[in-house]
């Protein structure tokens, strides 16, 4: 009497409409799957995740970096002259001169 393998008693015991499920290709790659998406340390769903992040971190860099050149931009303009200066102090620290109102109007 021949030897049987174990793969051999575990397919003679499945019933004959499963059996083409045990084909030792696709129970590898099944394995496979399983263990990338669940099992190991870089799993997709990790990857995913990294993937947002990322995308979002970008954005926010691009948002940045555009406020960066706008403030470049506001402060060569403030620099330029002693009017631009004055100008910016009065509008946005409300500065006035000796003897001078300022009026705040609040607009709601």
């Amino acid at each position: 009497m021949a030897k049987r393998s174990l793969f051999d008693f575990i397919k003679s015991t499945i019933p004959a409409p499963y059996r083409p499920l045990l084909n030792k290709f696709l129970v590898a790659t099944v394995l496979f799957l399983v263990w990338m998406l669940f099992f190991d340390r870089s799993r997709v769903i990790n990857q995913i995740k990294l993937e947002q992040s990322l995308r979002s971190l970008q954005t926010q860099k691009e948002y940045y970096q555009k406020n960066i050149e706008e403030v470049k931009s506001r402060r060569e303009e403030l620099f330029t002259t002693d009017e631009n200066f004055e100008k910016f102090a009065r509008e946005q620290h409300l500065m006035k001169k000796e003897n001078e109102e300022v009026f705040v109007i609040e607009v709601e």
